[in-house]
This record gives structure tokens, C-alpha cells and sequence, in this order.
């Protein structure tokens, strides 16, 4: 919900009556009120600042012999970066969509079908524990894979390892291998955890670069736009930053199921 693989639901009203809306958590903040608000006063300052420094740059080069462009060029160039100004809201909020959708579909792609790391990991550590009908064993262990917490909670689907009586009718727990599992979970947390927090500062920082985006543009006539430059580079690796934790928690899972059947200390 973080990095906007699932949508979070927001509360709005609509003609007098309150309904829930599935927004995506980057794009609910960049259309916020409050934040549109902020980057029309700080487009207005860019606007002052970009009028200054195409009139300081024109007389600067108008004062110097070499390497100096015509008045007309730089309010050519002054021009488009007003443009930019106008078009940066809809290029980050639909930036945002883009990305979003193209990350879910990279993470539906590792994921393996999988609904949650909890079941699979689950499914992996107990599967030579399984004591039920042979036939049925398959049958089970997608159960127990696919079913989430909330269907748990729910009534959706009994087949939860939240549900010990239902494991025990399945699972014989001496069996289970406890110590990969605890050693496994332990791993994912750490991950998750930190995660978690890179896209937290994720959407701190884009957000902070979306208002703060006239600033580095109205520098343009100075720098010939190097500081808008930086600030493209720091907003798409922003965009695609922190993905990269989200994905390893799917090849991890992945790579459960080779890891739980190599055998590393051989028994006679």
C-alpha cells in the first residue's frame, strides 16, 4: 500500500454523504489540496525568480564578448521553462500511475501467485510435516498458501495457520522445521521493516521535490538549467527507488521452496 501495489481507500463527500474511494497513497498526497496549494505559491516565487534571472542574463551576456546568447534565445528558453511550470503536476501525478502499475505488474510476476509471504513461507516449513490424505495434500497446501489474514478474519477461508485446530487436522507439529522457518521469518522482517521505511522517505521526498520543482526550473537561465537537471535525476530515481526491497521479498519466496530441499549436513 506503501509504494502503491495495492490501493489504499479514502474517505471523501461527496453531495452531503461520505463514500470510500481506492486511490493510490502517492498520487491521494500529490493531489492533495493542501500540497497543490503549496507548489501554486511556490510556482508563483518561481515565476518572480525566472522573470529576475532572464533579465539578469540578459544583461550579463550583453556585457560580455564571448559565448553569450541573443535576448531573444533566452526568453525563448525562459518560455519553456513556464511551460514546465504548467505541465509538472500532470507529469508526476501521471508518472506516478505509470509506475505504480508497471511495479504491480512486475510484483504479480514474482509474487507466484502468492497472496501473502506468511502462507507460502508457512506451506514450505510444514510441507513434510503434512499428515493428511495423500490425494488432498496439494489441495491443502494451496489453501493454506493463498489464504490471508483478512479472509481468515473474515470467514472467507478457514485454511489459515492463524487457525491452529485447522493445522493440527493437517499438520503433525514436531515435524514442522521450526528453525528454517523462525530463521526465514526473522530475514523478511528485517527486510520488510526496512522496506517499509525507505518508502516512507519515499513519498516525503517526492512529494517534497513536487513543490519545490519551480525553484530548481526559474534557476535555468543561470545554470542553463543544471539544476533542473539534478532535479530530474532525483525525481525519477525517487519514483523507482525502493522497489528493489519489495521485489527481493518475492524471489526470496521464490527461492523458499529449492532452499527447504537441499540438504546441508547428510545424514547416513
Amino acid at each position: 500500500k506503501l509504494c502503491g501495489i495495492d490501493p489504499v481507500q479514502i474517505e471523501k463527500e461527496v453531495n452531503g454523504e461520505i463514500v470510500t474511494e481506492d486511490v493510490d497513497l502517492l498520487s491521494y498526497f500529490m493531489q492533495g489540496e493542501t500540497i497543490l496549494n503549496a507548489f501554486g505559491y511556490v510556482c508563483l516565487f518561481g515565476f518572480i525568480l525566472l522573470f529576475l534571472f532572464t533579465a539578469f542574463r540578459i544583461i550579463r551576456d550583453q556585457l560580455t564578448f564571448y559565448e553569450k546568447k541573443s535576448p531573444i534565445r533566452i526568453c525563448l528558453d525562459s518560455a519553456k521553462i513556464i511551460l514546465f511550470f504548467l505541465l509538472v503536476p500532470a507529469i508526476m501525478i501521471a508518472s506516478s500511475v505509470f509506475v505504480s502499475t508497471i511495479m504491480r505488474g512486475i510484483y504479480e510476476a514474482t509474487a507466484n501467485g502468492n497472496s501473502g509471504l506468511g502462507g507460502s513461507m508457512f506451506t514450505i516449513f510444514a510441507d513434510e510435516a503434512y499428515i493428511g490424505p495423500s490425494e488432498d495434500k496439494k489441495a491443502v497446501l494451496d489453501a493454506f498458501r493463498s489464504c490471508s489474514l483478512e479472509d481468515y478474519l473474515t470467514g472467507v477461508s478457514e485454511f489459515s495457520y492463524y487457525n491452529t485446530d485447522k493445522v493440527t487436522d493437517f499438520f503433525k507439529l514436531s515435524k514442522i522445521n521450526f528453525f528454517l522457518g523462525f530463521v526465514g521469518s526473522f530475514s523478511v522482517v528485517i527486510l520488510l521493516g526496512l522496506t517499509i521505511l525507505s518508502f516512507v522517505e519515499r513519498i516525503i521526498s517526492l512529494v517534497i521535490l513536487f513543490v519545490v520543482a519551480p525553484l530548481p526550473m526559474s534557476a535555468s537561465p543561470l545554470d542553463d538549467g543544471e539544476r533542473f537537471k539534478i532535479w530530474r535525476e532525483q525525481t525519477i530515481n525517487k519514483f523507482i527507488t525502493a522497489y528493489g526491497g519489495l521485489l527481493a521479498l518475492n524471489i526470496f519466496s521464490l527461492m523458499l521452496p529449492m532452499i527447504a530441499n537441499i540438504n546441508f549436513s547428510p545424514l547416513s
